[in-house]
Parts: C-alpha cells; structure tokens; sequence
C-alpha cells in the first residue's frame, strides 16, 4: 500500500473540454476504465463523484463528502457479475502461466488426463462474497463451474500467459 503522502504523486489524468460536463465525463470514463493493478486507489470514489448531479452542476464545497456518503462513493465500480468474470479471466491466466512456466509438458493444460479427471478450483475473494472458479479439460474443450453453476455457454477466443511481467 502507498502512503498518503506519496499517493497524489503516482499519476496524473488530464483532460479537457469545452464544457464542465463533457470533462467530467471524459475524466471519469478514462478513470474508470484505466488498468491499475497491485494498488488500493480512490478510483470508484473519484469516478462516482465526477459523475454525481451536484459535482455536474458545479454544486461542489469542502463538505461534498459529508453531504454524500464516502462508503457509496467509493463502492466497486464492478458488478458481481463482471466480478465473477474477472476471477474466470484470472484463473485461467494464471494456470496458462503456470503451463507456460512448467518444465515437462508445458502445452498439455494443467490437470489433462486421458480419462475424466477432477476439476481444478481456485477461490477469489470478492467485494460481497467469495468466488469459486473450478475449469477442467477435457477432450471436448474447457469445462467450467463458476460459484458451482456450469457455464455451458462459456467460450474463449484465447487462453495464453502474458508476454511480460509484473513486477
């Protein structure tokens, strides 16, 4: 986590408009779908307060967060739905990793057998409740529950570890 003495140095979004609303649209557009990984930020606070009535209309003071609650403000921006989502996306990035990293068999996807075998699961926590990914391979495609429910309708154009990274 970041200090809060350093955190107004990490970056800066600028934009620019002809007119208040279409900047605050555009800053919080560009906010809300900016990549930002590893850091605990106020992003949702900021997007939801950009994009509230009273900062739209220029009704904004020092007491805005005492007039609307912070915890609101500051919610996911995701729905659960998309949260779920992002775990699927996570976990089976992280098992074309480990694939990608594994010095026997590195194309075979983790857990293949020639024969049915169990599924593989990982756990998410998410903002309301913990999220349960479970996928196994199988010779017809990927298999996948999601919270125990089986995603039939699941497809993936591509399942491949990242070029680069973090660190």
């Amino acid at each position: 986590m970041v200090s809060p003495y350093y955190d107004p140095m990490l970056a800066k979004v600028i934009v620019h408009a002809s007119t208040r609303a279409e900047a605050a649209r555009r800053l919080s557009h560009a906010l809300a779908h900016a990549r930002i990984h590893g850091l605990r930020t106020n992003r949702e606070l900021l997007v939801r307060t950009l994009r509230h009535a009273d900062f739209l209309e220029g009704r904004i003071d020092t007491h805005f967060l005492e007039r609307h609650d912070p915890a609101k403000l500051a919610a996911p921006l995701a729905d659960a739905h998309a949260e779920r989502l992002h775990a699927t996306a996570a976990a089976l990035a992280s098992q074309a990793q480990r694939r990608h990293e594994a010095k026997v068999l590195g194309p075979t996807p983790s857990g293949w057998r020639n024969n049915p075998s169990q599924f593989q699961q990982t756990r998410f926590r998410g903002s309301d409740a913990e999220i349960s990914i479970e996928y196994c391979f199988r010779r017809d495609g990927l298999q996948l529950r999601i919270d125990g429910v089986e995603q039939g309708d699941a497809c993936f154009a591509m399942i491949t570890p990242s070029k680069s990274k973090c660190k």
